[in-house]
């Protein structure tokens, strides 16, 4: 294991891709919990992304979440995929495309509660619901 903190806009963006990758390789194995589960850690990325870049666009100098939201790289709201949603909303003013914010507010749907049960939960998650 590394003792760096994955915090920067790079590590979310490079994170977010891998975890769609293995999201769908278990999808493609109708393996829905781990499926589910890893789309949701992409999404949670993802976020983050958008986070960093709506604080700083430019690309050769890659913003630190830390820095800038430190309440949302250690503790529970940074797993929250409504907080995030929110924080985002808050960053980017109404600033960012239609085609984007469509996507994003269809994570309103999962709750902190669906993410533990994704995680956690004993039951089966369909393929309808992942």
């Amino acid at each position: 294991m590394s003792d760096q903190d994955y915090t920067r806009r790079d590590d979310y963006h490079a994170a977010a891709r891998n975890r769609l990758h293995d999201a769908r390789a278990l999808l493609d194995e109708e393996r829905y919990n781990g499926a589910t589960y890893f789309a949701l850690l992409a999404a949670e990325c993802a976020l983050k992304t958008m986070i960093c870049d709506a604080h700083n666009p430019d690309p050769k100098d890659p913003t630190d979440l830390q820095k800038i939201h430190p309440d949302l790289c250690t503790g529970s709201k940074g797993h929250n995929l409504q907080v995030l949603r929110e924080r985002l909303d808050d960053t980017i003013n109404g600033t960012v495309p239609d085609k984007v914010r469509k996507r994003v507010l269809g994570l309103e749907k999962w709750t902190a509660q669906d993410f533990s049960a994704a995680r956690y939960g004993p039951e089966s998650i369909s393929e309808e619901q992942a």
